[in-house]
């Protein structure tokens, strides 16, 4: 048994970096949603919301993108900590994460690039030695 656990693969830490930037992103959609939604309800309309139906895509569009920005702030730091340590549980909440960011569209590259990079066996390896290395240390072999 060695003192300490296996290294890191390079995609495992790609994908904490990438959860930590997605978390930045995430804080600044929360941002825009609000100036968004602000200038949208200071702007006269003579019309009533429900019989517009450009305000209607609007309101939509700002609920729709409002939930992914505060989603992604409690999702992507979670996951980055809990790939960040290791944990088995982190894979499945950011291949979950990053199949849910392919939606954005503009998220594209970066959800195919942590879907395959979590898919790939040196990371599953690393997340799975770690629970057989607290195995090893708890049971004493």
């Amino acid at each position: 048994m060695s003192d300490a656990s296996p290294a890191a693969p390079l995609h495992l830490v790609a994908n904490v970096v990438l959860l930590a930037l997605m978390t930045l992103l995430h804080l600044a959609g929360i941002g825009s949603v609000a100036v968004n939604l602000a200038m949208f309800f200071q702007k006269p309309s003579t019309r009533p919301l429900l019989e517009d139906p450009e305000r209607i895509g609007n309101m939509i569009a700002y609920v729709l993108c409002g939930l992914w920005a505060v989603s992604g702030v409690i999702a992507a730091p979670v996951t980055a900590v809990g790939l960040a340590a290791r944990a088995g549980w982190a894979r499945g909440l950011g291949r979950v994460y990053w199949g849910l960011s392919l939606l954005t569209v503009c998220c594209l590259p970066v959800g195919a690039y942590g879907l395959w990079s979590l898919s790939r066996d040196d990371v599953r390896r690393a997340l799975s030695a770690r629970w057989r290395y607290r195995q090893e240390l708890w049971i004493g072999r």
